[in-house]
């Protein structure tokens, strides 16, 4: 790893950067660039790999039988990204290696300085025929670069997974990390693409006893072994986004069989599910982003956001405020002894007072009293998602039209904040982001998205529930099969009994040993994630990309990420 080198070229440059933060010198951005190109690129090769750090080889590192060894690990080879400066220890290690019969590689430019000094001797071994050159600089030399360090590493007999597709697609976003374990080789592929699926054969070598261990369940199967003139294989179906974890045994050897044809669903009956019985299991909720603020029972301040009023407030505490705030240990017992009398005011608008519970939310309950419409609120002791979240009873306080809840803090200090509250319970919003109304629910939900249906801030889980006949019980396999669906997971049951998860493709699951003949009920229990909740909900915002200023802007509107289950799923059932 350059880290030595990033040292010693790193210069600072005025603007230059995002939102014209300090950027960095050409020459360090090239060593970023070089070693992140290095290793994506022995990623997509799947070969493995470990980070050199120079103090570590020089404290534990050695050559023996032309290897580097580090602790219990050994190297045959040695790749060098872009560094211009390197250890006078590091280069005594390189050099030794490849008197022993090892391989160092550079992939872009090579070191010039030896512990930070010109160096003659370390300009000739680089230049010499001892070293490997693969010429990875830029963009336009990734592939072929790519290629010729693939070519290199395999001519030398590096271990690396190998692994084709049956239609020649490009698989270079299939990773696999290999360990040994006593006999037993341990293959974890994953696709980093959430789109791309792919069938692919994994060379194992010879005929040996196979396993897939089930990361989430603990099970373990044995799959067939095959055959070809490049050797022996396992096929896997990848999905995207899919993993496998692989036990080969090289202590025990099986027969190899033919390749298994690519699963095919003609022969199967399928029952389409529908009436569909849906039930919100969580409370709906509300965020109230804006509020007033009055210091020692002075006037109210304007509508603002509240997570920017603390540092407004805490001006009155004669306490300098920096744009990046101090650690709460950086303050001073006499600063932090500094108190002053705060309240803040929220509002919120309600249509029809909803008949089942409501609650708020709010954060820090031990400095706060909640007042709603001038009456104080109970605190339950419940928590709201989080413990941080502290739920207190409002239902007998709220109105129908406008309602105001005050936050009491009579000891705000310079540790204090102000935050978003909560309304949560059984209702549903109506009206548009910015100016949302609660109100009674009407029925309940359907399939679809949550957020078009009154719950647009909805974060929890949801229960899908339908039912199915199988007309005897002569039926080789049943699969439940789940379609559209914008979800982070989610668990169902068959009969009352768990059959497992959705968490990703392909989203089906065997639930043979869970149906009977006659009468099957299905449940399937859709899980979001909490973005809709706690934001960042500005329409401004970039997909991909959160900050912290991210929770400051407020526009007057919110966008929100689909969510929820839209009834398309089947039962398939195999003779």
């Amino acid at each position: 790893h350059p880290y030595s080198s990033i040292w010693a070229e790193y210069r600072v440059t005025s603007g230059g950067g995002r939102y014209g933060q300090p950027a960095a010198n050409p020459e360090a951005i090239n060593i970023e660039n070089s070693v992140k190109w290095l290793t994506k690129a022995l990623c997509q090769l799947r070969y493995q790999y470990d980070l050199g750090d120079d103090i570590l080889m020089e404290k534990y590192g050695r050559v023996e039988g032309g290897r580097l060894v580090i602790g219990q690990m050994s190297y045959k080879t040695v790749i060098l990204p872009e560094m211009p400066l390197l250890r006078s220890s590091t280069f005594r290690l390189l050099k030794e290696l490849v008197e022993s019969g090892g391989t160092v590689i550079a992939t872009a430019g090579t070191p010039v300085l030896l512990d930070g000094v010109e160096s003659e001797e370390l300009k000739d071994f680089f230049a010499s025929d001892r070293v490997i050159r693969v010429n990875c600089r830029g963009r336009d030399r990734y592939n072929s670069g790519k290629r010729e360090l693939d070519r290199i590493l395999t001519q030398k007999g590096n271990l690396g997974a190998k692994i084709v597709d049956l239609n020649g697609k490009d698989i270079s976003h299939i990773y696999c990390h290999i360990r040994e374990a006593g006999d037993r080789l341990v293959y974890f592929l994953c696709s980093i693409d959430k789109r791309r699926e792919n069938r692919v054969r994994l060379y194992i070598g010879e005929p040996w006893h196979t396993e897939e261990w089930d990361a989430v369940t603990g099970e373990k199967r044995e799959i067939s072994v095959c055959h070809d003139e490049e050797g022996a294989f396992v096929e896997l179906d990848f999905y995207p986004s899919a993993s496998y974890l692989i036990v080969v045994n090289t202590g025990v050897r099986t027969e190899a069989g033919k390749a298994e044809p690519e699963r095919s669903y003609r022969d199967a009956l399928c029952k389409v599910l529908g009436g569909w019985k849906v039930e919100r299991v969580n409370y709906n909720a509300l965020p109230i982003k804006q509020c007033r603020y009055r210091v020692s029972g002075g006037d109210w301040s304007e509508l603002t956001d509240s997570i920017a009023a603390a540092p407004k407030i805490k001006e009155a505490l004669g306490t300098q405020v920096r744009a990046a705030r101090r650690q709460p240990w950086a303050y001073s017992e006499e600063e932090k002894a500094v108190k002053i009398p705060v309240e803040i005011k929220y509002t919120f608008t309600v249509d029809r007072v909803p008949g089942g519970k409501l609650f708020v939310a709010v954060e820090s309950p031990e400095e706060n009293q909640v007042f709603v419409n001038g009456r104080k609120a109970s605190c339950t002791g419940e928590y709201f998602h989080d413990r941080a979240f502290v739920m207190h009873d409002i239902k007998d306080l709220v109105k129908a039209g406008e309602n105001e809840m005050v936050l009491v803090n009579d000891g705000f200090n310079i540790l204090s904040e102000v935050e978003w509250v909560y309304i949560a319970g059984d209702f549903r919003l109506k009206g548009k982001p910015g100016s949302f109304v609660l109100d009674e629910e009407e029925g309940p939900m359907v399939p679809g998205d949550w957020t078009l249906q009154g719950y647009p801030y909805y974060s929890g889980t949801v229960k899908y529930t339908s039912e199915f006949n199988l007309d005897s019980a002569n039926y080789g396999k049943v699969e439940l099969v789940l379609g559209k669906a914008h979800m982070v997971a989610a668990r169902a049951k068959v009969n009352g009994k768990d059959a497992g998860v959705f968490a990703w493709e392909p989203y089906s699951l065997d639930i043979t040993a869970l149906v009977k003949e006659g009468r099957n009920e299905v449940t399937i229990e859709v899980a979001n994630s909490l973005r809709n909740l706690l934001g960042p909900h500005s329409t401004s915002q970039v997909d991909g990309f959160c900050h912290p200023g991210s929770f400051y802007i407020y526009d007057g509107d919110a966008r929100f990420v689909e969510s929820g289950f839209y009834g398309d799923a089947f039962i398939r059932i195999y003779p």
